[in-house]
């Protein structure tokens, strides 16, 4: 009977190595919460055309080539500082919003030109994408560094009931035969498929906590943009005020980081060489020199530790430096990585599609700005609420279940927004000027600052009565502009304070979104939460966990580069067919990968040779055994 089956798997949510996961949790949660805020309405907030989708194109393009040195700056720095150093370029993009507002010809003081404002945003989203590629790489390792503490201590567990149990069973042969034993039993050690078992499941476990926590950050963040655009009169004062609260909470996560998290240490948990090419080694011959010297780094380097949390290993992975180029080296020479950057890539640009084009053209287009907050929060919350749940479904089935079903969920959503189209916004008629409609509107009278209702227009009867000039002009979106409205325009909204000044958007049109917004989340919840733990797992040392998460972030950040930076065709339905096409790509590299390279859900490599296993697992065992009792 294997050891799992009567021990409790490591679901202990007291243990300290959990509780480190979860103060890691609230620092990102507060930092996130106020940067999805910024993020999701940043496309559709009042400003120079196109500076939203340039700057977070050159902060995702700039995270791109910081990923590149940032497993050797993460080794240097340690996670935790490479955490606390990378989240403080956040809290100045959010500052950024609070700088004076464009000048234009309603607004003449206390203002910028366009060009100064530019200046500001793309060298605050450069320092942010550098500072990015330290806090994703830095939370990787730190979080599979949590992983390798616990399951040192889940195996010493084990041990120690194998132990006690052959002990009890020698005494009770012993005493049963009158017979002693003359060569005791040797205590059985967890085997190495299910010391790849611990490890797998407590990745699971743990990026589920982090990634729910995080979705979470990005409902609540987006609920409070929505709740205080809605409810605070005046759309600048609103957003002010807004990102006068985000810049504190953001300032508190960082603090979370700085001063609740210790440094933690790295356990080398590199295996064999003939586990690490299990499917090579086939022969019954005895172990190579190259084998006794990883076995010796083995036993050295799993010395059990007193105190976990600063975990001082008698050998760490830190000793070892880390290459500047190693993460680039493991995407090109490593199959394992090439073949999950496709899906890893789609992953990156699907979230650039959700930042900006789904925002802009989907949410701001049918229903206003203050609704962008609404529909971002609800796919948050979607997200939070099915990622344990996904979570839970890749323990129990495997990844490869839980990436058909996201699948599954976003190419329906891609195939319904390339066949349904979405209703624009059209302000409430009875404020607009006779023979103009859309979904802006401009006052004539400077003392209107509100959008009026039933303003009572003569001007079609020849009257010049004043209650005509209390209306306004109401004009479409500027599509060459991403749907957005023309300088000195406002926007009308459908929800709002004290009442909404847009008609009803089509049930249609609010199904289609709210609909496709669900299963993208759904999907979303997989991706973002199953990717880090399949790298975690199939990936042995700390050096190669830190450069394929390093990978991972790369190759996201393409992905949302490319989708801002081609922001300007403004077409949903063409964006959706080209991810299709990415997704479905995607998905057939991961499942070669689990299929024909290595099990992703064990790390264990496909091309194992059932004699050649054997031998090596009892080498394993003597060696896990030699490690864990010296």
């Amino acid at each position: 009977m294997n050891e799992l089956d009567n021990f409790s798997m490591p679901t202990n949510n007291s243990s300290p190595n959990y509780r480190l996961i979860q103060i890691q949790s609230l620092g990102y949660f507060l930092v996130f919460t106020a940067f999805n805020a910024a993020q999701n309405l940043a496309g559709s907030i009042p400003g120079p055309i196109g500076l939203s989708a340039y700057t977070f194109a050159v902060l995702y393009g700039t995270f791109v080539i910081f990923c590149i040195p940032a497993p050797r700056l993460v080794n240097v720095l340690g996670p935790k500082y490479a955490m606390v150093i990378g989240a403080t370029p956040y809290f100045g993009v959010l500052i950024s919003h609070l700088i004076p507002p464009l000048c234009t010809s309603t607004i003449v003081e206390h203002c910028w030109n366009s060009s100064a404002i530019w200046s500001v945003d793309i060298i605050l989203g450069s320092l942010c994408g550098g500072g990015a590629a330290l806090v994703w790489t830095g939370q990787g390792v730190y979080l599979s560094r949590a992983v390798a503490h616990a399951a040192q201590s889940e195996q010493l567990q084990l041990l120690n009931i194998n132990t006690d149990s052959e002990a009890t069973n020698t005494r009770n042969t012993s005493s049963s035969s009158n017979v002693p034993s003359i060569h005791p039993s040797t205590p059985s050690t967890p085997s190495f498929s299910s010391k790849n078992e611990i490890i797998g499941k407590l990745n699971k476990q743990y990026n589920g906590t982090f990634w729910s926590v995080l979705q979470f950050s990005g409902s609540t963040g987006t609920m409070l943009a929505f709740l205080v655009t809605t409810f605070v009169p005046g759309i600048h004062t609103a957003l002010h005020w807004l990102f006068v609260g985000l810049s504190i909470m953001c300032a508190c996560g960082i603090l979370v980081l700085a001063f609740c998290l210790p440094q933690l240490k790295a356990i080398d948990s590199r295996k064999t060489t003939s586990e690490r090419y299990n499917g090579e080694d086939t022969d019954d011959t005895d172990d190579t020199e190259e084998e006794e010297i990883d076995r010796n780094i083995s036993s050295s380097s799993l010395t059990p530790s007193g105190d976990t949390t600063t975990g001082s290993s008698t050998a760490s992975a830190e000793s070892t430096d880390v290459d500047v180029w190693a993460t680039l080296r493991l995407c090109v020479y490593d199959q394992r990585m090439r073949c999950l950057v496709p899906i890893i890539f789609y992953n990156g640009a699907s979230l650039g599609f959700l930042w900006n084009v789904f925002n802009v053209l989907g949410w701001n287009t049918s229903a206003g700005l203050s609704f962008v907050g609404l529909g971002s929060s609800f796919w948050f919350a979607v997200n939070s609420i099915f990622t344990p749940i996904m979570s839970r479904v890749s323990n129990s089935k495997g990844y490869m279940s839980s990436f058909v079903v996201a699948t599954t969920l976003q190419s329906l959503m891609y195939v319904l927004l390339i066949t349904f189209p979405i209703t624009s916004l059209e302000c409430n008629p009875s404020g607009c000027i006779t023979n103009t409609s859309g979904s802006c509107w401009k006052a004539l009278n400077s003392s209107t600052e509100v959008f009026p209702l039933n303003c009572h227009d003569k001007s079609s009867s020849g009257s010049s009565s004043d209650d005509a000039l209390n209306c306004v002009v109401c004009s479409p979106y500027q599509a060459a502009k991403g749907q957005k409205c023309d300088v000195d325009f406002n926007q009308c909204s459908w929800i709002g304070y004290p009442h909404g000044d847009a008609i009803t958007p089509l049930f249609s049109t609010m199904f289609l979104m709210f609909g496709c917004s669900a299963m993208f989340a759904i999907g979303d919840a997989v991706w973002e939460t199953q990717l880090p733990a399949v790298l975690q797992t199939i990936f042995e040392t700390d050096e190669e966990k830190s450069s394929a998460l390093a990978n991972l972030k790369m190759f996201q950040s393409i992905g949302v580069s490319l989708i801002f930076a081609f922001a300007y065709l403004n077409d949903i339905q063409l964006m959706s067919m080209i991810l299709l096409v990415l997704l479905g790509f995607g998905q057939l590299c991961a499942y070669y990968t689990h299929r024909s390279i290595i099990n992703l859900d064990t790390g264990n490599r496909r091309n194992q040779s059932t004699e050649g296993s054997s031998k090596r697992t009892k080498r394993k065992n003597v060696e896990e055994q030699d490690a864990l009792l010296s």
